[in-house]
């Protein structure tokens, strides 16, 4: 899971992992066990009910997040961003919803071990995800005026793409930073870096 040592997005997104993890669980748990929880009307497992709720705790997370990096949500490349994170919300959600429904995660595939233990890899990469959407908004146009500068620090994955390293310790601007994510879709968790973002535990630290 994600941290970046800042006292904002670290307690959001450990409680974003922990809410997901307990939602793809329970309908593991219907599923398999035909109990109500995350079911329809018939107490059966319902792909739909799961799906809606997995979207919606993303949606509302992902928007929180975005509100308070500081992005102005009424400035164009911030509005076009949050389009886009809405349609990788609603297309994951499926695809995950779609799974549990098809039995990837069943017990009978478990032996012996926690259900979590075969869902939470799948769940770290929404919370990579969501610091994406973090460091993003830092750099975005914001509503208010901030004299402070950026410097990009690598984070504790073993190995670090060629990106990361040739950008750990500078220290920027936040108008220099966003220059280099529209261009190149540079910046911690983008996708423009050579190691695609998913696993990169790289982070913004705000330097004044």
């Amino acid at each position: 899971m994600l941290q970046t040592n800042d006292p904002i997005f670290d307690p959001i997104s450990r409680q974003y992992h922990a809410d997901m993890l307990a939602l793809a669980t329970a309908a593991i748990n219907a599923r398999t066990e035909r109990r109500p929880k995350v079911a329809g009307r018939s107490g059966r497992f319902s792909q739909s009910t799961y799906r809606q709720a997995q979207a919606e705790l993303a949606t509302a997370t992902t928007h929180a997040t975005l509100l308070l990096s500081g992005a102005d949500m009424s400035h164009s490349f911030v509005k076009e961003f949050w389009k886009e994170q809405q349609r990788i919300i609603n297309a994951s959600s499926w695809k995950i919803a779609r799974d549990v429904a098809n039995g990837r995660y069943s017990f009978d595939k478990l032996k012996n071990r926690p259900v979590t233990e075969l869902v939470e890899a799948r769940l770290d990469l929404w919370t990579h995800s969501l610091g994406r959407v973090w460091h993003l908004g830092l750099i975005a146009p914001s509503a208010k005026k901030f004299t402070y500068q950026l410097q990009w620090l690598i984070g504790k994955t073993e190995k670090h793409c060629n990106t990361c390293l040739g950008n750990n310790g500078r220290i920027k601007s936040k108008q220099f930073w966003f220059q280099l994510a529209i261009k190149k879709k540079i910046y911690p968790q983008g996708p423009g870096l050579e190691c695609g973002g998913w696993r990169c535990d790289c982070r913004f630290k705000k330097v004044i």
